[in-house]
């Protein structure tokens, strides 16, 4: 399996192409993640791993997505860790963009053409749990319960309960994108 690492920084992963725009003596390959094309054939990876970064993109998102979906696979798999709206996270110096659950949503973003080519088959809105947080365990399981993720977001909930993160997967259902 082809494995991609996208904007790894310091989480090198075993078993992955490690890649990021920094120069790092455990990163494979150095490419700024906003000058397409990547530098990898169609339809090349298994899976595409991007942890916090996102976020960090100057380019419309949707773009983004498209080459994404290019690089990966027919029924690969993108997995994506990014800040939730509520969370202080998503107001860092270096973040262009926030994101909610609803952005995914094809009937919310129907401009965005990548979203018929993936399938969404995990989405989960995450919360930050320790001895402090004990009852955002709770809060978690409640929050990501069938239809809640919309009302909580639509609602003053997502003040008195920030959320950290968003973790989404998709399955490319078709790979080969025409430019």
């Amino acid at each position: 399996m082809k494995k991609l690492n996208l904007g790894c920084g310091n989480d090198i992963k075993e078993g992955y192409i490690n890649l990021d725009k920094f120069k790092n003596p455990r990163v494979d390959i150095v490419h700024n993640l906003e000058k397409f094309p990547y530098p990898f054939k169609d339809n090349y990876f298994d899976e595409i791993f991007a942890s916090k970064v996102l976020e960090h993109i100057n380019i419309p998102f949707d773009m983004i997505m498209k080459e994404w979906v290019r690089i990966t696979k027919n029924k690969g798999i993108i997995k994506i860790l990014i800040p939730h709206f509520s969370s202080s996270y998503s107001f860092y110096p270096t973040h262009v963009r926030t994101f909610a659950y609803m952005n995914f949503d094809k009937s919310n973003n129907p401009e965005m053409d990548f979203l018929n080519k993936v399938k969404i088959t995990k989405r989960k809105i995450v919360f930050e749990k320790n001895k402090i947080l004990f009852y955002n365990y709770l809060i978690e399981k409640i929050v990501n319960f069938w239809k809640f993720p919309y009302h909580y977001e639509r609602t003053g909930l997502h003040n008195l309960f920030p959320a950290s993160y968003m973790y989404i997967e998709f399955k490319v259902v078709k790979s080969i994108w025409k430019r």
